[in-house]
């Protein structure tokens, strides 16, 4: 068996909270990390939070910039429980699991972070932190992430530190957004979103492919909020024929139609 799970964290399952798998494909020489969306419970308040955290990065050399975070998301991921963030126990447990690898096959080994909706939020900050911080080691020297129906994480500062880490090569982030889902949109000013995007969307009509692409929020509204946000949406808009010449690229290639990470 090439895929094996390494780590499945959900003690909070029924109240909501950070959930998050690990993964190994030694096929593809791959790690994984995959964070759950919204449940319900503390979840909803907690991504309604969109006031801006201005210290969880205020301390870690980012060139003065003013980095500002959703207040909820950076909870979920550094707020200490028994005196361990999630993030620090992701973080041990990645590089327990990169020391468990033969030595020849360190350096070929790549770190993939996914989600969906909150999940997909909590996957772009995972990264960001981690490609900075984690520089020195190995298994972050160039973080992919993925996700689906993302809301915004940071304001500008925190997207011009995220475009040093693309510029640098440590860091890419391909962020699929379906039209009508409001939740990808910027809901208060000051907030942007990162990354190459594709932008689904209805009725077979072929995607938007570029850098950024932030939709305010009232040019996203629809009679079916709910559809749009979902996964099973979101799959059939990506899978259409009308697709297939984009999705025979690989990632790299994608990346490289999305933008130059400057704008």
């Amino acid at each position: 068996v090439d895929g094996r799970l390494l780590e499945l964290d959900d003690e909070l399952t029924l109240e909501g909270g950070l959930v998050y798998a690990m993964l190994s494909n030694r096929l593809s020489r791959r790690g994984t990390v995959v964070f759950r969306g919204t449940v319900g419970g503390v979840d909803i308040p907690t991504c309604a939070n969109f006031l801006k955290n201005d210290h969880v990065f205020k301390c870690k050399d980012h060139d003065g910039l003013d980095i500002k975070v959703h207040s909820g998301f950076a909870s979920y991921l550094f707020n200490k429980i028994n005196g361990v963030s999630k993030y620090d126990r992701i973080i041990a447990c990645l590089k327990y699991f990169h020391d468990t690898i033969p030595d020849d096959l360190k350096d070929d080994y790549e770190l993939y972070v996914t989600g969906h909706s909150l999940g997909g939020s909590l996957s772009n900050m995972f990264a960001f932190a981690a490609a900075h911080e984690e520089k020195d080691h190995p298994l972050f020297k160039k973080i992919r992430v993925v996700t689906f129906a993302s809301p915004v994480v940071g304001n500008m500062g925190y997207n011009k530190a995220f475009q040093k880490l693309e510029r640098l090569g440590r860091l890419s982030l391909l962020r699929i957004s379906n039209k009508g889902d409001v939740i990808c949109t910027r809901p208060l000013p000051g907030y942007t979103q990162n990354g190459v995007n594709m932008h689904l969307l209805p009725d077979g009509k072929k995607m938007e492919l570029r850098y950024r692409n932030t939709k305010g929020i009232f040019t996203q509204v629809t009679p079916d909020p709910l559809k749009c946000h979902s996964f099973p949406e979101y799959e059939q808009r990506l899978f259409s024929s009308v697709h297939s010449d984009i999705l025979e690229r690989s990632y790299e290639e994608i990346m490289l139609t999305g933008g130059n990470f400057t704008e």
